[in-house]
């Protein structure tokens, strides 16, 4: 496939000889295909390999420049936790005990805080003017003179509104409170972390933002792929255009993403014009340097940039009834590409299966044919989907509704059931669980004491986890040493879910939080459910799965998505903002509007340069689901005008070979007993 965009930008930079720069890309896995074409081009020009230059990743520069390390998660969180409670009770007495302003209280809306600074810092606003409390209509017009007339216009819609009726009711009093806070928490943790020589993203990337004059650019800058730069991104851009360090290459071709009814194309033309290239794309891989832009491609039917005229795409959109049934539509759609009995490693690593839905990784996994010897998964994975999560919710729900007293510790009998009827507990001590299950149905047991003889002489797993636990220390210190054990035990696959559960265990015990059992129950349980343990494979073999952001500068020739529903795709999902959207507005921070754009963006740069494209959707109408199908195949049909060969997909029933025949003679004693049951 010779029409890549990164391939194109890897012989343009090897034709010219022009290898001498820093190369920056958006994210790890574009930065190795980037590598690979390099080194591809450079062989065909000079028959002779190449080292590689320097290769690497926004967020590497940015941290290289900033001299800060990024800040850990859990860390970050109770720091700003601390700085919040010192605020918020200066001069006055606080108690963890009271059980108001708990640390497990202030973590789901700590994350929204977090996401908050993070944009208020890679946005460059002034905190200050954002988080000020207006008390009159006249500070507007005085104070924020500065904003455009749209903003202006934003910000003043939100304070006409809250000052309206006088005096403030109960919601807004709270709101009033809290956001008179914000500014003094932002000033303070930032200090706090910078004292430690830590910092969150957003942190980082405005520290160099705002000296970027004073660092030393040896070699020049070039920006590969990126579609819609922050201002502290624009603005070391802006330096190193300025003075002759910087080189930008933008993937926006193809009629459908510079169609100008296209969010995407709003987002990202004015990009193009402020920041040129240095060279044409698509003139160098003929091995012709005069050749135009338009002759090379001319030659191959495709257009400017490689995009492939509309007329030579095949789209075809399946509606499939269920989870499991668009796992089995992927496997169809990979047996008619690759019908033979083997498939090579280069004609599979020219497939892309996308999946909006992490939670469909499990089942698209198990559905690839056999022949394919090489699979390369990057996406992440939900912890909360594994049987990992379960176990450990099953061990905390043990100790919650344990009995313990002077008299000793007793478990609940259904806890107890619940956690040894585990795939985990049935895996390692399979003759333990059955005893257990049979005394403690026999016996008729309410509770089942910890050194009762019914829990004698169990295995190493069981005697782990069935014992008394007092306090969060304890708490903590018991839930790592079942993970340690696990992580002897259990396969590759699931070690690497026990290791990011056991980092977050370990950075809660070195930071020492004062908390009962309980909150620290609910504190685990709120960290762990964010985790997305994500894949890392050879990327540059085999059939290549991975998630929507991962689809950033790569081109495929088929490419396949899973999850095409509405509200999936793109997502519907919106982070928790404690900023009101006019006042996102008025500061020019990123809305739900800048979202859709950028997820437009990646749709149709992903299948500008694809042949054949798959998009399979889930018909079922259940809870949040509503079956519908994704706003761009609507698109794709109705604005577009491209035919779409639509399916309607049945997964078939399981076939009955005659080997499945199953039969149980009811005899002797069991006859006996059933006849004087039912007769």
């Amino acid at each position: 496939m010779e029409n890549q965009f990164l391939r194109q930008v890897a012989a343009a930079f090897v034709a010219n000889d022009d290898l001498g720069c820093r190369f920056v890309l958006p994210n790890r896995r574009s930065m190795k295909f980037f590598q690979k074409f390099l080194g591809q081009e450079y062989g065909k020009r000079w028959n002779k390999p190449l080292f590689s230059p320097q290769i690497g990743t926004i967020n590497e520069l940015f941290i290289e420049l900033a001299d800060l390390m990024p800040a850990d998660p859990v860390e970050q969180l109770y720091i700003l936790y601390k700085e919040y409670i010192a605020i918020k009770y200066k001069g006055k007495s606080f108690s963890p005990a009271s059980g108001k302003d708990t640390f497990d209280e202030f973590v789901h809306w700590g994350d929204a805080i977090l996401k908050d600074f993070n944009d208020i810092d890679k946005y460059l606003t002034d905190a200050r003017q954002l988080f000020t409390n207006i008390r009159d209509l006249k500070e507007i017009e005085s104070d924020f003179s500065y904003l455009s007339p749209r903003q202006f216009e934003a910000v003043k819609s939100f304070w006409t509104n809250y000052l309206k009726g006088g005096t403030l009711g109960s919601k807004k009093e709270l709101f009033s409170s809290i956001w008179g806070m914000m500014f003094e928490l932002y000033t303070s943790f930032n200090k706090t972390l910078e004292a430690k020589g830590i910092g969150y993203e957003g942190q980082i990337y405005r520290k160099v933002a705002s000296g970027v004059g004073t660092y030393d650019f040896e070699k020049p800058v070039v920006f590969i792929g990126f579609n819609a730069p922050n201002r502290c991104e624009k603005r070391v851009m802006q330096y190193l255009r300025d003075c002759g360090k910087g080189d930008f290459y933008w993937d926006f071709y193809g009629p459908m993403l510079t169609d100008e009814s296209n969010g995407a194309s709003e987002i990202i033309k004015e990009f193009v014009k402020e920041f040129p290239s240095a060279y044409t794309l698509g003139s160098f891989l003929k091995g012709s340097a005069g050749c135009t832009d338009a002759d090379a491609f001319g030659r191959t039917g495709t257009l400017p940039g490689g995009a492939l005229p509309v007329e030579e795409q095949s789209f075809n959109i399946y509606a499939a009834p269920s989870g499991v049934g668009q796992a089995f539509v992927v496997s169809h759609i990979l047996e008619k590409l690759f019908p033979g009995a083997t498939v090579k490693e280069e004609e599979a690593f020219s497939t892309a299966i996308v999946l909006p839905d992490e939670n469909l990784l499990m089942p698209v996994l198990n559905s690839v044919p056999h022949k394919f010897g090489s699979i390369n998964v990057t996406m992440g994975y939900p912890i909360t989907a594994t049987s990992l999560a379960s176990f450990m919710n099953l061990v905390k729900q043990l100790q919650m509704d344990a009995r313990k007293d002077s008299a000793g510790c007793r478990f609940y009998h259904k806890s107890l059931l619940d956690l040894i009827a585990h795939e985990y507990v049935k895996k390692l001590c399979p003759e333990d669980s059955q005893q257990i299950r049979k005394k403690v149905l026999e016996g008729n047991m309410i509770y089942v004491e910890n050194v009762s003889p019914v829990l004698e002489g169990v295995g190493e797993l069981l005697a782990k986890v069935l014992v008394p636990v007092e306090g969060s220390g304890q708490m903590l210190s018991y839930m790592a040493s079942i993970l340690e054990y696990l992580d002897g035990v259990l396969e590759s696959w699931d070690r690497e879910f026990v290791c990011q559960y056991h980092q977050r265990i370990k950075r809660l015990q070195q930071l020492e939080i004062p908390m009962e059992t309980k909150t620290c129950l609910k504190l685990v349980e709120q960290l762990c459910n964010g985790i997305v343990v994500p894949f890392k494979g050879e990327p540059l073999k085999g059939l290549q799965i991975m998630g929507t952001l991962e689809t950033r500068a790569l081109d495929f020739e088929n490419v396949i998505i899973v999850s095409a529903n509405e509200g999936k795709f793109p997502s519907s999902n919106i982070g928790n903002s404690i900023i009101p959207y006019n006042l996102r507005i008025g500061f020019g921070l990123p809305t739900y509007e800048l979202q859709d754009g950028i997820a437009a963006y990646h749709f149709y740069r992903s299948i500008c340069r694809a042949r054949n494209v798959h998009m399979v959707y889930d018909t079922r109408s259940e809870g949040l689901s509503s079956g519908e199908v994704s706003r761009y195949v609507k698109q794709l049909k109705y604005h577009f005008g491209i035919k779409v060969n639509e399916m309607a997909v049945s997964v078939p029933p399981v076939q009955d070979n005659g080997q499945m025949v199953l039969k149980v003679e009811k005899r002797g004693a069991v006859m006996e007993k059933m006849m004087e049951m039912f007769t």
